[in-house]
Formats: structure tokens, sequence, C-alpha cells
């Protein structure tokens, strides 16, 4: 089906802080709908709808979940506008769409219970890709280890290939056409298992791929739809991430913000119920564990930033 607007003109719905800057950089003029996850699906295809007309879109991209996302994409699909359909979203993200594409198919299938305690007390890994026309060009591969999430992962290369093939084949099996996705699995004796999928980029993951890599992947999204053939990125140094839950003291984030290596610290925000973040970086995966480590001893109240720390 020909798109009836300007492809150059894109509707971005539920886009980050910095999402449309991206786009102009890339040549793009895009208009945003924000805040509106949680709209009753009708009102969300509807403004989607609304928007394409008025101002002659010729492609629409949701970059947010929500409940509202299979409507916004649905009300796409039918303009003729979407860049990915929503049932591939839909298979991917839903985990009971999930779990039936997985049963179909035979591989990948989680084991009961896997996806909950016996997968916290080993390392969860996730294959973070850009797809551009069905094609997924793979991204990064992060491990998390308890609270913990490191770039780049120290696995062979055997087993990082086993991961990475066990990822796309699943974008595949859902016919994901175009965007960033990230793929939880755990490896098994029998090989890797999908835990979950998401479309999209979690922000810690987008701070990890920039502290150990210089990549940005919605920088690349945008550019990839513009037709420019997608790099893989290249990490200098390793990255390590942890979450920050409230409440914490305004004297211990000064004490992290302290730490030379700290490359990212995002506050916890109760009132929106987000959590902060803390990135560091490190010439390697094992020292940016050991400097998280540190914050989180800080972050738990277990000590204070001694002298010798801070440099």
């Amino acid at each position: 089906m020909p798109r009836p607007g300007d492809p150059r003109r894109l509707l971005v719905i539920e886009p980050g802080p910095a999402t449309t800057a991206k786009a102009t950089a890339a040549g793009f003029r895009s208009w945003t709908l924000r805040g509106r996850a949680q709209e009753r699906p009708d009102a969300l295809a509807a403004a989607v709808r609304d928007a394409a007309h008025r101002h002659g879109i010729g492609r629409v991209l949701h970059l947010g979940g929500g409940p509202g996302r299979a409507a916004a994409l649905t009300a796409a699909d039918a303009a003729g506008l979407s860049m990915t359909s929503a049932r591939s979203v839909h298979r991917l993200t839903e985990p009971a769409a999930l779990r039936q594409l997985l049963a179909e198919d035979g591989r990948y299938v989680a084991a009961p219970g896997e996806t909950t305690a016996r997968a916290e007390h080993r390392p969860v890994y996730g294959v973070h890709t850009l797809t551009v026309s069905g094609a997924h060009h793979f991204l990064a591969l992060t491990g998390r280890f308890d609270d913990i999430e490191v770039y780049p992962v120290p696995l062979g290369v055997r087993a990082q290939g086993q991961l990475r093939s066990a990822a796309t084949a699943v974008l595949d099996l859902a016919d994901l056409q175009f965007g960033l996705a990230h793929v939880r699995l755990v490896r098994s004796p029998d090989g890797p298992r999908v835990l979950s999928v998401q479309t999209g980029i979690e922000e810690h993951a987008l701070d990890l791929l920039r502290a150990a890599a210089g990549f940005d992947p919605e920088v690349w999204l945008f550019r990839a739809l513009a037709g420019e053939q997608v790099p893989r990125p290249a990490p200098h140094r390793a990255a390590a991430a942890i979450g920050v839950e409230p409440p914490v003291h305004q004297a211990v984030l000064s004490d992290v913000a302290a730490l030379p290596h700290v490359r990212t610290l995002v506050p916890p925000r109760p009132s929106a119920g987000h959590a902060g973040r803390v990135v560091v970086a490190a010439p390697s995966p094992t020292g940016a564990e050991e400097r998280i480590a540190v914050v989180r001893d800080l972050l738990a109240g277990r000590d204070r930033l001694p002298p010798h720390v801070r440099h």
C-alpha cells in the first residue's frame, strides 16, 4: 500500500526527551503524542488518525509501551503508515502471545519457573537490535547479574553467537519489520531460552551503549529510516548500570556523583513512579562491576565515600 503522506513527516508516539532532536538531525519533521499511554485505546487511535490527516504524516513510530500501543499501531496499520505491524509487536511483547509463538516454534521455550526464581540466580542476557526492512542488525549484548547490568559481556564467541541467533530468530518468527528491540534470554544446557521481548530500548541500556561505545541507538533508528547503513557499535571500554530505588538521601546521591567514573546519575522520581539509575565506566567488564558495587554499597547506606575512592 503506498504511504499517503510525506515520508519525511513523522508522528512519534511516546518519544523520549531528545527524540525530536534526533529525528530532526536525520532530516525529518516530527510531530509527537506524549503522555497518552493510559488513554482509552479508541481515543488514542482517533488522535493518531487526526494528526496523520492534519499534518500529512507519512510514517508513525510508537516508542513507548502501555495499553494504548496496540490501538495506536492498529490505527497506523489501517492508514498504511506503520513501519511494522501491530500484530508483530503484540506477538513479541504480550507474554501470552510470546509463549504461544515460542511454543509453535519449539526451539527457545523457557521451562516453567525459568522466567522468575530460577532466572534470578543466574545471568540474564539482553540482545539489542535495530531492524530495518526485516533485517535485524545486532547492536549489543548486555548481561544482568543480580541487580547489575554490564556491557560488553565477557562471553565466548560461540555463546554470544547462540544468543544472537536465538534473539533474531524470534524477531523473524513475529515478522518484525522495523524498530529497536531487546530480547531477554538465559543460557541452558540445551541452548538459549527466551524470557521476554520488548520493542524500543530501555534508558539504562541506552546509557550503557553511550558510555561504552559512544553509540546512540535512537540516533541510528532515524538515520536508518533515512536510508543510512547501520554500523555495529564497537565498545572501547566497559560500562555497568544499577537502578536507584526511593527513598535515597540527597547526600548519598552527592557522594555517588562525586565518583570520577560515574557517567550517568538519574535520581528516582517517586511522584512519577520512576526509579533512578547510575551508570559507570571502566576499562574492563570486571572493573565496571567493581565500580558499580561501590555505588550499590553507597546507595544501601553501607558506606560513606572514603577519601581514596574519589580518585
